[in-house]
């Protein structure tokens, strides 16, 4: 599955109703992938216009749950 198809899934939880297709090109279009997305500091997220705190706070629980935590 591409990147670009991955990320609107991930979107589609923060921004119900909504094409979210041009939101995760965007994203993907200044961080580059996926991985790089979610990883990405919070304050650098909001500089794409159209994330607000809804669409932060999903990418950050999938980063949360994406790499394994130190225990």
């Amino acid at each position: 599955m591409p990147d670009y198809e991955l990320l609107e899934l991930t979107l589609f939880a923060a921004v119900p109703r909504r094409d979210t297709k041009p939101l995760a090109k965007a994203l993907l279009a200044k961080f580059g992938s996926f991985a790089d997305v979610i990883a990405a500091p919070r304050a650098r997220l909001r500089e794409v216009p159209g994330i607000g705190d809804g669409v932060v706070a999903q990418l950050k629980i999938v980063e949360a749950t994406a790499w394994p935590r130190p225990r």
